[in-house]
């Protein structure tokens, strides 16, 4: 991979994570604060790439599931 290919898959990387960004702010603080606090809670002990690992496969784990299969864990205490 040349110097060329590596800088514009980063553009294209900084970008896909501005539309993220812009994603994950549009969305309700009761789904993206729990997360963000249990994010910051575990990320310098376990590091952001394992923590994005366990992300990813949770979310592999619930494709193709509805809301009406997910439970809360508010309702469950």
């Amino acid at each position: 991979m040349t110097e060329a290919d590596k800088s514009l898959m980063m553009a294209e990387m900084d970008k896909a994570a501005q539309e993220a960004e812009k994603e994950l702010k549009a969305m309700s603080q009761h789904i993206t604060v729990p997360i963000a606090r249990w994010w910051q809670k575990r990320y310098l002990k376990a590091g952001h790439k394992r923590l994005g690992r366990i992300m990813v496969a949770h979310a592999k784990s619930m494709n193709g599931t509805k809301p009406s299969q997910w439970t809360d864990a508010d309702e469950e205490e």
